[in-house]
């Protein structure tokens, strides 16, 4: 996209969300800063509700991505200056089937741009718990282990393992879940191979309630009581008395 790009400016919206009216003006107004990267917060709304998600606001990257893990590597929310893009030559990986977009602002992040947040709620993101992106099969779940594989041999490359310990420790984490909870079926020998340092739950984890029972079932290779609490599980959700 960046290719075809004519403007001073990027910015990515998903097809099913939508911004505020003010929101380009108020972006451009702080690049016109001098900013590398403008971040605005942001609204969830889904059949749950909706939720406010205000960033944790820190003066570097290595902060801001371990206390905003969730949200820092996501395209949408973000204003990139185009120059800052061409001149490290950043892209999307076209092989990916998915996190191709986190693919593309870790490289960002990672050549110390110059950001500045904006603290008002300014994209409105449609999070449909029914989507492809929460459906993964293992294709997919590959594609994410790919991408912060990528990124772990930069933060390798410039000798930041210990900036980015934590941050690191959460997504893979994540990945690793994947295989008890993206799937139809948890696979539990994909989870015991995927990431095997990873043994305990991270502080920055939301994982809650019978998914820690399995997660932690998982782990000690109790495969029997974790696929019992992952039937309970479904069965709750089925009639619909709890999601955790």
């Amino acid at each position: 996209m960046k290719s075809v790009a004519s403007g001073e400016y990027l910015i990515y919206v998903d097809g099913d969300d939508w911004v505020e009216p003010d929101y380009i003006e108020k972006l451009v107004s702080k690049a016109d800063d001098d900013a590398d990267v403008v971040v605005c917060n942001f609204r969830t709304y889904s059949d749950r509700g909706v939720k406010e998600y205000p960033l944790h606001l820190y003066d570097n990257t290595i902060d801001m991505l371990n206390h905003n893990v969730r949200y820092m590597s996501v395209l949408w929310n973000k204003l990139f200056k185009l120059s800052f893009i061409r001149k490290y030559n950043f892209n999307f990986d076209p092989s990916l089937i998915i996190g191709e977009d986190v693919y593309f602002v870790y490289q960002v992040l990672l050549n110390n741009p110059k950001i500045i947040f904006i603290t008002d709620m300014l994209y409105n993101y449609r999070n449909n718990y029914k989507s492809i992106t929460r459906k993964k099969n293992k294709t997919q779940i590959q594609d994410d282990i790919k991408v912060i594989n990528f990124f772990e041999g930069m933060i390798k490359e410039r000798k930041l393992e210990k900036d980015y310990d934590e941050f690191l420790k959460y997504r893979k984490f994540e990945l690793k879940t994947n295989y008890l909870f993206a799937l139809p079926e948890p696979d539990f020998p994909e989870f015991e191979a995927c990431y095997p340092e990873i043994k305990d739950i991270p502080k920055y984890s939301r994982l809650s309630g019978i998914k820690r029972i399995i997660f932690k079932s998982a782990i000690k290779q109790n495969y029997k009581t974790a696929r019992f609490w992952f039937k309970f599980r479904r069965m709750l959700k089925k009639i619909g008395l709890g999601l955790n």
